[in-house]
């Protein structure tokens, strides 16, 4: 994709014509470099004038006929036939909104908000031809008044469909969920809630990120529904989740008691609000009564698979020095073959996949299903992370070790595959957060389709960081050309490259953006020019030369 300032090309393609001769190779040359370096500098300018910063305009395509062209004016005319074929138009579809006939599209900048956010809820990505790179502008947009006519449809969204609620709700500012949830008569502020759940943490010892998943899912569930909720009844709910086998009574007086304990300013409106409530709930005020939640009984609420830190972590890793030749040398088990660390090639027989959502019941884990070939495959999608293929001969043992697979290979369950693509966003970058619209590449090698819900907050245990850790580690100790590179420094160099993903008639391929540092790809001690993981549905071929 070539982006211009804040123009965007999805492809651009030339076609030259010499009758009767193939191009010469200079005359090939010299409009490549006039694309690459006066072309650019021509569209923005022009654009620029077409579309100011509130508005986004779309065209399918633009096909432009440049005529005959003399060599030795070639640039000079090529750029007045380009300004004024763009111009020409642009003219014709300035009445239009919508395109329909001509493939023409103008939207302001609340309509490409609106869009861009019903295209992330739907299927997990940013659509690539708007200016939002990042999902807080589209958060941001929301508490405007300019969004308010929008609300009313994203409440109707949210209320029918829970993945999409999941979605909205993992990538939301607690500002924009409380808009969205209580009244401004209630006047709950966003740290307000943030107290609230690190009080429960104190409380429970649960994450807060959990907590946090579980609230407002079932906060929201009832506030799109039902307009608002009542900060008294989002507490009622926070107990049923966050301890159902006490009561509520005994719930509300422990965090009432820890409030003074908590980093609260006196006085402050938060410790205020946060008191006021406790002690209604607690007096059975009737402004604190039993609301329809109450008189329902505990809601049945999905639970998050989030292990705690605090689980068993005495297993032996796999990429210490005594365990890097067990892997490598593990023998043949009758229902699974043997490991192969330092080959690009796999079986390709048909797997089992997954699909969503990415956190069900434990209680009724969800059985995997196929990935779907639908999304973008014509155009492609580009992709983040995508020197994270070079891991793929360690990724089976890895997911193997952290117990999301079974012993044929395939994902235990949903929730199993959605923590694999979690535990590939840490690989890559360190970080314990990753938005959704990141990890289309990571879905795809854990076989599972982009539309899938996968939390942003990764959700790592002591071991999962232990695990990638020393993964990385053994990378390093393999490739000898790396040197004494740290962790971090491999994956800024190689695994946090940009890439495009796209469909072919045999597979997907994958094209990786190109450094100085890749000639150290050569020294690399197992290929990765084609990737078939045994729960990868489709064959990857990687061009990164």
């Amino acid at each position: 994709m070539t982006a211009l300032n804040r123009h965007i090309i999805q492809r651009q393609t030339v076609w030259l014509d010499t009758p009767g001769l193939e191009p010469p190779f200079a005359l090939q040359e010299r409009v490549s470099a006039y694309c690459r370096h006066q072309l650019p500098a021509v569209l923005e300018t022009l654009f620029d004038q077409l579309a100011d910063a509130d508005t986004t305009i779309r065209l399918d395509q633009l096909i432009i006929d440049a005529g005959r062209l003399s060599a030795q004016n070639l640039e000079e005319e090529l750029t007045q036939q380009v300004i004024r074929q763009i111009e020409t138009a642009f003219g014709q579809n300035s009445d239009s909104m919508n395109g329909s006939a001509a493939g023409f599209y103008r939207l302001n900048r609340n309509e490409q908000m609106a869009q861009q956010l019903r295209y992330f809820l739907q299927k997990g990505l940013l659509s690539a031809w708007m200016d939002t790179r990042d999902f807080a502008q589209v958060d941001a947009w929301l508490r405007t008044p300019a969004a308010v006519p929008f609300r009313s449809e994203l409440r109707s969204m949210l209320s029918t469909n829970p993945d999409q609620l999941r979605r909205f709700m993992g990538h939301s500012s607690n500002e924009t969920l409380v808009m969205l949830a209580f009244s401004e008569e209630e006047n709950v502020s966003d740290e307000t809630i943030r107290q609230l759940l690190t009080s429960t943490h104190s409380l429970t010892q649960q994450p807060v990120t959990v907590l946090h998943e579980r609230y407002w899912g079932a906060v929201l569930t009832v506030a799109v529904r039902k307009g608002t909720m009542t900060f008294a009844d989002s507490l009622r709910t926070l107990q049923q989740i966050a301890a159902p086998a006490e009561s509520a009574r005994a719930f509300f007086g422990q965090m009432l008691s820890l409030l003074p304990q908590q980093h609260i300013s006196p006085g402050s409106t938060v410790k205020n609000q946060l008191v006021q409530t406790l002690t209604q709930l607690l007096a059975g005020t009737p402004s604190a009564g039993r609301s329809s939640i109450d008189q329902q009984g505990p809601i049945d609420i999905p639970s998050p698979v989030a292990p705690s830190d605090g689980e068993d972590q005495t297993q032996t890793y796999p990429y210490s020095e005594e365990a890097e030749d067990r892997l490598e040398t593990r023998p043949a088990q009758p229902d699974r073959e043997p490991t192969t660390f330092l080959t690009d090639e796999y079986d390709t027989e048909q797997d089992v996949l997954l699909s969503q959502p990415a956190y069900p019941s434990p209680e009724q884990p969800r059985p995997v299903k196929k990935a779907s070939r639908e999304v973008d495959a014509e155009e492609g999608l580009f992709v983040p992370m995508a020197g994270v293929v070079l891991l793929h001969p360690f990724l089976v043992t890895l997911f193997s070790e952290m117990s999301l697979l079974t012993t044929n290979r395939q994902w235990a369950d949903e929730a199993a595959a959605a923590r694999a693509v979690q535990r590939l966003a840490f690989l890559a970058t360190g970080q314990e957060y990753c938005p959704e619209y990141e990890m289309p590449l990571l879905k795809f090698l854990c076989g599972i389709p982009v539309e899938t819900v996968v939390s942003p907050q990764l959700s790592l245990t002591d071991t999962d960081r232990q695990l990638t850790t020393e993964l990385l580690e053994a990378v390093i100790k393999h490739w000898n050309a790396l040197g004494n590179v740290s962790p971090d420094g491999l994956r800024e160099a190689f695994l946090q490259r940009e890439g495009k993903l796209v469909q072919t008639e045999t597979g997907w391929r994958l094209t990786v953006e190109r450094k100085t540092l890749d000639i150290l790809l050569g020294r690399l001690p197992w290929g990765f020019s084609m990737i078939k993981l045994p729960y990868m549905p489709d064959l990857l071929v990687v061009d990164w030369n």
